[in-house]
């Protein structure tokens, strides 16, 4: 899959994304105040992307993940302790709520399935990157609906005003 001898390779030629472009990606997440407060969600998907841009994405699996981004003993038995589980529950909350924020512009996105621990690299849809910024700065709102006199039917006529 990946080389070291080209950061231009693509990593999937469906989506053409290049290993460049996935790791400008990771550093934008782990960089983020999303993560800067989840040291573990920050290690578990370094890991996670960092073995799938090293061609090893079959090797993800719930015992490499605890011993090597979790830092479990090499006794881990995910049987008797779900803390991978739970830890890639919170990383898929803490992917979304980044990129509701402060990657709703990213062009490449890391997505983590459920019922998988190996990521997916896909590139974000095109917004029109006026709106997607003015959304992202607005932050939460209120929408006050007035209702004015009846029209000609005798059906209130609302008039919307938005905070």
């Amino acid at each position: 899959m990946a080389s070291e001898e080209s950061g231009a390779q693509q990593l999937h030629p469906a989506v053409a994304i290049t290993e460049a472009e996935a790791t400008v990606a990771l550093e934008r997440i782990l960089a983020s105040r999303a993560f800067s407060r989840r040291p573990r969600s920050r290690d578990f998907l370094a890991y996670v992307v960092t073995e799938l841009l090293a061609g090893r994405s079959h090797s993800i699996k719930e015992r490499t993940v605890a011993r090597k981004a979790l830092k479990r003993s090499d006794s881990f038995d995910g049987r008797a302790d779900a803390s991978v589980r739970v830890q890639a529950t919170r990383l898929r909350t803490a992917l979304a709520a980044y990129y509701n924020t402060e990657g709703i512009d990213d062009p490449v996105r890391i997505e983590l399935p459920p019922g998988s621990y190996a990521p997916l690299l896909q590139r974000a849809p095109v917004r029109d990157s006026a709106l997607s910024s003015r959304r992202a700065s607005l932050g939460p709102g209120v929408v006050i609906v007035a209702f004015t006199d009846a029209d000609s039917e005798g059906h209130p006529s609302p008039t919307a005003l938005a905070l």
